[in-house]
């Protein structure tokens, strides 16, 4: 029941501290070492508070764990804030509706694709490739043409959906892309310092968490 207090103190202590590390990190676009240091101080204290003082070696590894595990979600909590503030003006784009341009755009390019994975030729314009083109005029005339008049032929009720699935594919892209960086980001976010001072952080939720006060 102790350990279950202590761990219940750890938890409360290491949330706390992650959730200022996060907020630091959002509101200063910075993040500091201190705090990760505090936090290992406050899992540590959270332990000892829950076990009414009563430290051992269980509790002193039980605090290690819930500040390492406290580090990490602090540090991703920022990661997070910054790349959320990054990506700000892209959330924007997707929250944008699609035109009928757009839609048109994305059926002439995907006539190119199967033309080419059929093994037909595609006179792409401007010198642009399946890979580079980006504007309809960088696709042959007779495919824009071909392309349109299958959209105009469509009722409201079609084209409406063709635009909702074209925002959906376009969120989802845009998800899946947000979600590599902010990975890549935190993977690379570690520093010699972070590992110094999550030492540091460590052996101060080691120490708080496993000796006795009792």
């Amino acid at each position: 029941m102790d350990l279950l207090k202590g761990a219940l103190g750890g938890i409360i202590g290491g949330v706390i501290g992650a959730v200022i590390w996060g907020l630091i990190a959002y509101n200063a676009h910075i993040e500091s070492g201190w705090v990760a240091w505090g936090i290992g101080g406050l899992a540590g204290f959270g332990v000892s508070l829950g076990m009414g003082g009563k430290g051992s070696l269980a509790a002193g590894v039980m605090a290690v764990v819930i500040a390492l595990a406290s580090i990490a979600g602090g540090k991703f909590a920022a990661i997070q804030f910054e790349a959320d503030s990054a990506f700000s003006e892209i959330d924007k784009v997707v929250g944008t509706a699609v035109t009928d341009e757009q839609v048109l755009l994305s059926l002439v390019q995907d006539a190119a694709e199967k033309a080419l994975e059929s093994g037909r030729p595609v006179a792409f314009k401007n010198g642009k490739n399946i890979e580079t083109a980006e504007s309809i005029d960088d696709f042959p005339d007779a495919m824009v043409k071909l392309q349109r008049g299958y959209q105009e032929g469509l009722t409201d009720e079609q084209r409406a959906y063709l635009r909702n699935e074209k925002q959906e594919q376009f969120r989802t892209a845009v998800g899946a892309f947000k979600s590599d960086i902010k990975s890549e980001a935190f993977a690379s976010s570690f520093t010699p310092f972070d590992f110094l001072f999550g030492l540091f952080a460590v052996l101060t939720a080691w120490r708080l968490g496993s000796a006795d006060r009792g």
